[in-house]
């Protein structure tokens, strides 16, 4: 059901664990703020992670959008101590090929033991 859109003020840690909330908010590299964010403005952290844009006329994320930015989260809250590093501005062009190493698309060419990328 579309909980984040018909209750855009719950408690986003209903449905996100701690780690995930602080790893988006290092990964948008936003200030933790005094209290919980809201599910909307969570869900709209995932979806800028994922390549939403936050248009004026874009609507609320897609399914897509907050996959690949869950991906993100969840690869931030199991690493942290690597997204911080990686999310500090001397760091910004390390970010940049980490992130691009991590949307490109795998492709397996013969075997397993062979992988090459595109």
């Amino acid at each position: 059901m579309r909980v984040g859109r018909t209750c855009l003020e719950l408690d986003a840690s209903l449905f996100f664990a701690a780690d995930e909330t602080h790893g988006a908010h290092v990964l948008c590299k936003k200030a933790r703020p005094k209290k919980p964010p809201t599910l909307n403005q969570m869900i709209r952290m995932v979806g800028s992670l994922g390549g939403f844009l936050g248009r004026k006329s874009d609507g609320e994320p897609s399914a897509k959008t907050l996959w690949i930015g869950m991906e993100r989260v969840m690869d931030a809250a199991h690493h942290p101590d690597l997204a911080r590093r990686l999310c500090t501005p001397s760091n910004e062009m390390a970010l940049a090929a980490a992130k691009e190493v991590i949307s490109r698309p795998k492709s397996y060419g013969g075997c397993v033991s062979c992988i090459t990328y595109r």
